[in-house]
């Protein structure tokens, strides 16, 4: 990335090797890793493997999130189809998890959210985001929709979401409101 995405008091930047070990940990919580497609608990050597790799990936983007210069969580965005993130006019999967405790359940996690998005649809030029949830993870499913995701797709074991550019601008325009 060349430039951190600074926006709703948020700073989305590139993950650094000091970042590494507290996101594993974060991940590996239990609270955070059983609401995830892939529940499998991150051996150091896992991640120092995928810190590596991280430069090298052209279809997915990783950013470490900060709030008041403090690191606080996690996000990414994947191309599904593994074309190039800048490729515009494709689907986007976005994801994230606020690992600091003292923020999960706050309004933080829309902020980070809103960012994401907006350089999903404003820089990269996506014309669809996706997301994946768990049937279980009702907090994911409420957010996503509030965030204008509409369901697609349910089973037993996921819930496919689609947010599309209008839906996104008429609930993003109510949720920044309660931005100060």
């Amino acid at each position: 990335m060349k430039q951190a995405i600074s926006a709703y008091k948020m700073v989305l930047r590139d993950i650094a090797a000091d970042d590494i070990e507290t996101l594993r940990q974060w991940r590996n919580q239990h609270d955070i890793r059983s609401q995830m497609l892939d529940q499998q608990l991150i051996t150091v050597q896992q991640q120092q493997v995928w810190f590596k790799g991280l430069a090298q990936q052209k279809s997915q983007q990783h950013f470490a999130l900060e709030y008041k210069g403090q690191l606080v969580g996690y996000a990414n965005i994947k191309s599904p189809t593994k074309m190039p993130l800048q490729q515009a006019g494709q689907i986007l999967e976005t994801g994230l998890y606020l690992g600091a405790a003292k923020y999960r359940g706050t309004f933080l996690a829309f902020c980070v959210a809103l960012a994401l998005t907006d350089y999903c649809f404003d820089e990269l030029k996506a014309k669809q985001l996706i997301a994946t949830v768990l049937p279980s993870n009702q907090a994911a499913l409420n957010f996503n929709q509030q965030l204008g995701y509409v369901i697609d797709n349910q089973d037993n074991e996921q819930v496919s979401m689609t947010l599309a550019l209008a839906d996104y601008e008429a609930s993003k325009a109510k949720l920044t409101r309660f931005i100060r």
